[in-house]
């Protein structure tokens, strides 16, 4: 397979960029993999400058936001910033073996991209792929952000009972819990 494309374009598929930019996500894959899909109606780039102008069709970010120039990296990158093109993923899963995407589930099976991926590629194809069944990952119950106004007491006892009280009105954290679960499917016995 050859390299991704790396270099920055004024041009995509006739699509003209706002400035010179390189291609990523969607762009990238259809690039790289020559798909034959209508182009969806925003696409994504990496500017080369800090302060990018996107328009309607470009949605153009800055050097910081550039994903590796892996078909993983490339696919999360589409799945963060420009959506589920659920065309784009058809003809990719055809084109590319079950082995890439077997590697990407493998190398983080617990990881909410990978499992992402992993999913669509299963559902999409019908094709089960062969990675072990990881189990339940659980979410962080803790909230992660709080306003400057409000002071959050951070005692065990406190964060049991705020927890189980945003969770589950009836206080039960075992019963909150349940709501943060990420738990694949079951898969049918082989």
């Amino acid at each position: 397979m050859r390299d991704w494309n790396s270099q920055a374009v004024s041009h995509f598929h006739g699509r003209v960029l706002p400035e010179q930019a390189t291609p990523a996500g969607c762009a990238a894959l259809i690039e790289h993999f020559k798909l034959a899909v209508p182009l969806p109606p925003r696409l994504a780039a990496i500017a080369e400058r800090h302060h990018p102008v996107p328009n309607l069709s470009w949605n153009l970010l800055t050097p910081r936001h550039r994903p590796p120039n892996t078909l993983e990296g490339q696919i999360v990158f589409a799945l963060k910033w420009e959506g589920l093109d659920l065309g784009i993923l058809t003809a990719l899963f055809k084109v590319i073996g079950p082995d890439e995407i077997t590697k990407i589930a493998r190398a983080t099976p617990t990881g909410s991209f990978a499992r992402r991926i992993w999913f669509l590629y299963e559902w999409l194809t019908g094709r089960e792929l062969d990675v072990p069944d990881p189990g339940k990952v659980r979410a962080p119950c803790k909230p992660r952000h709080r306003s400057r106004s409000t002071r959050v007491s951070t005692s065990p006892s406190t964060t049991r009972s705020v927890a189980g009280s945003l969770s589950n009105p009836s206080g039960s954290q075992e019963k909150g819990r349940e709501l943060f679960d990420l738990t694949m499917p079951k898969r049918a016995p082989r």
